[in-house]
């Protein structure tokens, strides 16, 4: 994805909500796509790289990326007890 500036860029990269753009791609494409934003200039340059090496025949082997699995955000209960333990936490409903 070519966004506007590096912090639009590094802010999706570096997202939790990963799952949330490979669904958006599933309705935009019909496919779930890994996302990865760029800005213009950083693809233009990478385009000059990619026919360079293209023309000289030295592009690198493809790579995979391993799908993270989706990291399940905790509630304020188990922040709770990470914090202070499950003897000193007590839920009510009152």
């Amino acid at each position: 994805m070519i966004v506007k500036d590096q912090e639009i860029a590094d802010s999706i990269n570096e997202t939790n909500d990963d799952h949330l753009y490979k669904e958006l791609m599933g309705h935009v494409i019909g496919k779930e796509k890994h996302v990865i934003a760029i800005t213009q200039e950083k693809f233009d340059d990478s385009l000059i790289v990619f026919f360079d090496k293209k023309e000289n025949n030295d592009l690198p082997k493809p790579i995979q990326i391993k799908e993270d699995e989706v990291k399940k955000e905790k509630t304020v209960i188990e922040k709770a007890v990470d914090l202070f333990g499950e003897e000193i936490v007590e839920v009510s409903e009152d």
